[in-house]
Formats: C-alpha cells, sequence, structure tokens
C-alpha cells in the first residue's frame, strides 16, 4: 500500500536522481490533449466524448486503437495523426501551464540533485511546452517516444534509458508520475514510484505506488538533497 505525504511531512528518502513524468505530472496538458484528439476524431466523423477520452487515456492507448473502436484504421485515416498533432501544438503553445508546485519544485531541486524527464510524448510536443514554460533547463537528460519507439509505458524502456544517461542504477532513482502505466513501468524497472494525485489519476496508481503526494511541492519533504 502506498504512502501519503503531505506538505510538511518531515520524512526524507535519499535518492541518486529523480526522474519526471511530463503530462499530468508537471504540466497541465492532458485535457488540452483531449481537446486535440476529440476534435480530430471530429474530423473524421466519429463522436468521441471527454468521458471516453479519460477512460483512453488512463488505459495508456494509442490512436491506433482508438481507430479500430471506431472501425477505422490509419491507412484509411492518413491524416487524423497529422491533424491531431497540429492542434495538440498549437495548444501547448498557447495555453500549457505549470501543474501545482512543478515549477517550485524542479526549481528547489535543480544543481542539488540530477533529473530527467523521462515522458510518452514526442519531442516536438516537449519543444511546444518548453516554448511557453521554458522547462527542458531542468533536466540532464530527456527520454521522449522518438528515443524508445514502441516500447513505451508501461514497458520499463523509457526509466532504464534516463537512468543509465544519468549514470545510476534504476534502484537508486525515484519516478514521479500519475498515472497506473507510469507505476507499472518503475515496478518493471526495479525502480520506486511516486505517484502525484491529479484529476486524472486513477486509484489503482495511489493503491500500487510506493509513495503518494496530493502536488509536487510535497516532494520536497519526501526527497532528501544535499545542503
Amino acid at each position: 500500500m502506498s504512502r501519503l505525504y503531505a506538505i510538511g511531512y518531515d520524512r526524507h528518502v535519499k535518492y541518486a536522481a529523480l526522474l519526471f513524468d511530463l503530462d499530468g505530472t508537471l504540466v497541465n496538458s492532458i485535457d488540452l490533449y483531449g481537446d486535440a484528439v476529440i476534435a480530430s476524431m471530429k474530423e473524421i466523423g466519429d463522436d468521441f466524448s471527454k468521458e471516453a477520452y479519460r477512460d483512453w487515456y488512463i488505459h495508456g492507448q494509442h490512436l491506433r486503437q482508438l481507430l479500430e473502436k471506431y472501425g477505422k484504421t490509419e491507412e484509411e485515416w492518413p491524416d487524423v495523426r497529422g491533424d491531431r498533432d497540429r492542434r495538440y501544438i498549437e495548444l501547448l503553445k498557447e495555453k500549457v501551464a505549470w501543474c501545482v508546485g512543478a515549477k517550485e519544485t524542479l526549481e528547489y531541486f535543480s544543481g542539488k540533485i540530477p533529473m530527467a524527464l523521462v515522458t510518452g510524448s514526442w519531442m516536438e510536443y516537449v519543444d511546444a511546452s518548453d516554448g511557453k514554460l521554458d522547462l527542458k533547463k531542468y533536466f540532464q537528460t530527456i527520454v521522449t517516444v522518438d528515443d524508445i519507439g514502441k516500447f513505451t509505458k508501461p514497458h520499463p524502456h523509457s526509466l532504464l534509458l534516463a537512468a543509465d544517461r544519468l549514470g545510476f542504477d534504476s534502484k537508486e532513482c525515484l519516478y514521479i508520475g500519475d498515472q497506473l502505466f507510469d507505476v507499472v513501468a518503475s515496478k518493471a524497472a526495479g525502480m520506486p514510484c511516486c505517484i502525484v494525485k491529479g484529476a486524472y489519476t486513477p486509484k489503482e496508481a495511489m493503491e500500487q505506488a510506493d509513495f503518494v503526494v496530493k502536488n509536487l511541492a510535497a516532494l520536497r519533504d519526501l526527497v532528501s538533497v544535499s545542503r
């Protein structure tokens, strides 16, 4: 069972490095992605609701699986992925914002402990968010789907790659995410996992994580850093 660490809870654990998920953990982008996906599906004649999007997202499914649900393929609709990407990138450039406590927490740990960004997003999405929030500067390495291909979370490859780039064993690092597939990936990598409770976080993620925090500011009371 996970343990809930709230702000002010004085229990510090030492880790060699911190690995962060992006969407829903550091930045409020999940609704923006949903807006892009829903609009793109509407363009090809399908009414994909926000409720259906939530279920699709938390199960870590891909666009091809969504199209299959509606009896379609990317071969039949070759422009749907590009349309989604264009919409999402524009939304990120205009509207993406930090999650509560995220920027302050990255600034607190910056220079005190190595950090990596590990996301199932494409680098062009990260670049779009960086253009508005200047977030890439906090990380010694960034692992995106460009680096790992089909081996996305819950496969552990992205976490193992980030730990290797930082020069640490996976068990020495802490992964911070918001989804069940983040927990599954971290456990497969032999890495402790902290879940940040967000609007899209399923209860199973909180039940299976090593730690749960209500926002990223609480991470400062969990992780020990050299002074």
